[in-house]
This record gives C-alpha cells, sequence and structure tokens, in this order.
C-alpha cells in the first residue's frame, strides 16, 4: 500500500547495551525491481528512508535493495508473495474458565489461502486503532504446514484474558482490526528467530544469537509483504 515502505539503517550495539543504536544518516538509498525501474529512498529523518508518496509494491515483484554509505555497500533482495484472503473475523467469550480454554475474549478468523505453494504469515492486531505488538515476543508469526490446501479454515488469532489490570482489556463496542501479512521465507525465518531471543539465555538456556540476516554486507531484514485486512466489533 502507498505511504507504507521504508528503509530504516542503525550502527548495531552491543547485545545487553541498554542504548539505543545510533542511526545511518547520509546513505544513498534505492530499490530496483525486477523491471529495472529504479525507486529513490530518500531521508526524511535521523536513519528512516522513504520512497515517493505514491510508490506501492506489487505481488509477484522482486525487489533489490541497494545502500550506498561512505563507500560501504549493503544489498538484498525480496520477492513478495501474492497475499491470502481473510473473509471474516468474529469474537467469542467465555465467560468462565475450562479445561481447554481459560475465560476472556477468542478472535477467531477464517482464512482463504491463495498460493497452493508452502506460505508465511504475520499477523498484526489493533484494538480502536491501536498495535498491540509491544516487543518481539508479541509477533504473531505461522505457516500453513497443517492446513495448506483445505481450503478455508478458520484459526485462533487472538486472546484477551480481561483480567483486572491487563493492558489489553477489551470492552464492548471496541474495533478489532487484524492485518495478515503474506512473507518470504527469510522474512519468516528472521522473524521467528527474533520472536525466539527473548526466550534464549538464562540459567539452562542457550546463548542468544544473531538473527538470520538477509542482508548481504550487514545484518538486518530487508523484505516486501502483501497484506489484506478485516475488523470486528465486540459485542
Amino acid at each position: 500500500m502507498a505511504g507504507e515502505s521504508y528503509v530504516k539503517l542503525s550502527y548495531t550495539s552491543p547485545y545487553f547495551s541498554g542504548s539505543t543504536p545510533m542511526p545511518v544518516t547520509n546513505a544513498f538509498v534505492s530499490v530496483k525491481d525486477d523491471s529495472n525501474h529504479v525507486i529513490l529512498f530518500e531521508e526524511r529523518s535521523a536513519g528512516y528512508y522513504l520512497p515517493p508518496a505514491d510508490f506501492s509494491g506489487v505481488p509477484g515483484t522482486t525487489y533489490l535493495l541497494s545502500v550506498d554509505h561512505n563507500g560501504k555497500m549493503l544489498t538484498s533482495q525480496s520477492t513478495m508473495p501474492d497475499s491470502a484472503q481473510l473473509k471474516k473475523l468474529r469474537i467469542e467469550l467465555v465467560a468462565e474458565n475450562y479445561p481447554e480454554k481459560q475465560k476472556g475474549y477468542y478472535l477467531y478468523a477464517t482464512l482463504h489461502d491463495l498460493n497452493p505453494e508452502e506460505n508465511y504469515f504475520k499477523s498484526e492486531h489493533f484494538v480502536n486503532g491501536i498495535r498491540q505488538q509491544k516487543t518481539a515476543k508479541d509477533l504473531q508469526i505461522f505457516d500453513d504446514r497443517f492446513f495448506q490446501g483445505l481450503g478455508d479454515v478458520e484459526a485462533m488469532f487472538g486472546h484477551w484474558r480481561n483480567d483486572e489490570g491487563d493492558d489489553a482489556y477489551l470492552n464492548k463496542g471496541d474495533l478489532i482490526t487484524v492485518r495478515l501479512y503474506t512473507l518470504d521465507k527469510p522474512a519468516f525465518n528472521y522473524l521467528k528467530a527474533l520472536k525466539d531471543t527473548p526466550s534464549q539465555g538464562g540459567l539452562y538456556g542457550k546463548n542468544p544469537a544473531n538473527v538470520p540476516s538477509n542482508i548481504l554486507g550487514g545484518i538486518g531484514l530487508f523484505y516486501s509483504a502483501a497484506y489484506t485486512r478485516s475488523e470486528v466489533t465486540v459485542d
């Protein structure tokens, strides 16, 4: 969608450092599609580079990223998959705790997969326009290995306990919005590793490691994704 593309550049910092990574400024950033059309990204704030306002990605297109900063080159590429369809959302209220379900609101979505091959997804939830993801462990990512080829499939996309003090407390009339992104495999692997990182380390855990970057000459992620969205009101 137009107005939603950007490139963010920063220097790396130590894992246990509490400081914010320094932005990379004054870089030359461009993206070329597989028709050799070059889109220039201009720096609008420190480390943030934006394309022309009317730029919008096209499913099935491969995009090549090029970053030139003080003679150092970073490159990557990503092919935008076709989007899946969110056909319906519904909210279910469970008033009491049960062995198979805890009380609270459950969000279900009916998903129709357009691509017969293996697909990878990320979902984002918004309550009254406010995105619910706060940290990497809140990332909602999954693949279709268990429902590929089954047609329309309904799955649980979220749960709100509605306990006292719950930050995600829902009320009647709240508007729930879901964006379902279709990812390529490198983006899925990167986000999955990012989600798993907070649970690594500790007394019996393994040491945190770098996530699987798809940036040649640097560390990070470049990806293009299509998404569909759907809404439901809490009733």
